[in-house]
């Protein structure tokens, strides 16, 4: 009796993950994952990015994007970072943009804007090259500083003065 038990129970338990899905609770069942478009598909189409002078106080009193031991200094609170955007990195699927002041990213602070502040700035792809001020609270992630940005006047393209 005891064999044909645990065989009853051993073949219902087949039977229970083999039946049709119309047997599934309603909460069970999964739900398509949120399409989520790059930051230049969502782009504000009339924002632009301000300017300041490079002689600017502002400019002269930030902390270099490279400066990490400075910057760690300064975690938690507001600060300004200056340096110039050597990549933007935002994978296909990504809900954040990310922009490098650094070939190698460990070795510079980065600039964070997620995905719900994504049509609040220009295409940021077109910050590559360019020197910027960032201003915001100076976070910490996985021990390297970052500003998250929320808001385009958080960042300005430092214009070099002509001679």
């Amino acid at each position: 009796m005891n064999r044909f038990v645990t065989r009853l129970v051993c073949a219902l338990s087949v039977a229970v993950c083999l039946a049709p899905s119309s047997f599934a609770r309603q909460d069970d069942t999964e739900k398509p994952a949120k399409s989520v478009q790059p930051q230049s598909a969502v782009a504000s189409k009339t924002a632009t990015f301000a300017t300041v002078a490079a002689a600017d106080a502002s400019v002269k009193k930030a902390t270099d994007a490279t400066k990490l031991s400075a910057l760690k200094k300064l975690i938690d609170e507001d600060g300004a970072i200056i340096g110039t955007v050597s990549a933007i990195y935002a994978p296909q699927g990504s809900k954040l943009a990310i922009l490098n002041f650094a070939e190698d990213h460990w070795k510079a602070a980065t600039v964070v804007v997620r995905e719900r502040d994504f049509a609040k700035f220009p295409v940021l792809r077109t910050l590559v090259g360019k020197k910027v001020l960032v201003t915001g609270r100076i976070t910490e992630f996985k021990n390297k500083p970052q500003i998250e940005m929320t808001a385009l006047t958080q960042i300005k393209i430092v214009k070099e003065e002509k001679e």
